[in-house]
């Protein structure tokens, strides 16, 4: 398991930082942890093929975790065809939000998997299993617990009061990262 930073900051990007968007290699599969950023362009300047993208998971719809997710899905509509990843929303209202950019935009529109995040297990593609873990943040907001090739990290996303919000579960389970 290789995971990458992309972005780490706060709200708004800084000129040495970007917004939320971290990346999880499995061999040679790909998962992302909120796009705050635009994250196609660090998988095309990289070299990493789109279509090894499998999943998307969004703690939360403020725009610092979710900025990057409509140009992803606006050039897997229409250029990057092959790539089929299960993109994973907080508010299933989301995807309609950018079906509708997208037609506003005059940009080309294909089906595309979305799911809504449910409390508990809410993805397992065989490689990695993420659990969802409701967070004060925002409404429908999440943290999310994810294993994969026998190790565990979790991912707090924004909490409302750390002290207060951070997930139990890192306590009830072994975990060898918390991001």
């Amino acid at each position: 398991m290789r995971i990458t930073f992309i972005g780490a900051s706060h709200g708004v990007p800084e000129p040495n930082r970007k917004c939320s968007c971290t990346m999880i290699e499995i061999s040679g599969r790909y998962y992302f942890i909120d796009m705050g950023t635009p994250s196609i362009d660090y998988l095309v300047t990289t070299g990493i093929p789109v279509d090894a993208v499998k999943g998307i998971f969004i703690t939360h719809m403020h725009g610092d975790h979710t900025d990057g997710l409509i140009s992803f899905v606006d050039l897997i509509s229409w250029y990057f065809k092959s790539a089929d990843p299960v993109i994973c929303l907080p508010n299933i209202e989301g995807a309609k939000v950018i079906e509708n950019w997208l037609k506003v935009t005059q940009c080309a529109t294909r089906d595309i998997h979305y799911e809504e995040v449910q409390t508990g297990l809410f993805f397992n593609d065989g490689f990695l299993t993420a659990t969802a873990i409701p967070s004060r943040h925002a409404e429908r907001s999440y943290s999310f617990f994810i294993e994969a090739e026998e190790k565990s990290i979790l991912f707090t996303g924004d909490l409302k009061h750390p002290d207060q919000d951070f997930p139990v579960i890192a306590k009830e389970r072994c975990t060898d990262l918390i991001v």
